[in-house]
């Protein structure tokens, strides 16, 4: 029982302040990791970063130098700006 309100926190949608809309004054949502406290805009970011991301040792090896990420595409981006590799 306590893993499914474990679940519920982690991902529940918290408000932020935001810009503020100049005709109705709303707030943006958010949904924030009940670990790290990382916030993210969309449920779907924070479900990835769970389950991809918090507390994962990155396994994703740069070949040209000691950079590491979590994800496949992070590791592609890093190689065409820092090493100008296609």
């Amino acid at each position: 029982m306590s893993l499914l309100l474990d679940e519920a926190k982690r991902f529940a949608p918290t408000t932020r302040p935001g810009p503020q809309d100049a005709w109705e004054g709303t707030v943006a949502e958010s949904y924030a990791c009940g670990v790290c406290g990382k916030r993210y805009q969309h449920k779907r970011s924070l479900w990835r970063h769970s389950k991809f991301e918090c507390r994962k040792i990155p396994h994703f090896q740069c070949p040209f130098c000691p950079r590491r990420t979590t994800q496949n595409n992070s590791l592609k981006k890093h190689i065409m700006l820092c090493h100008q590799v296609l």
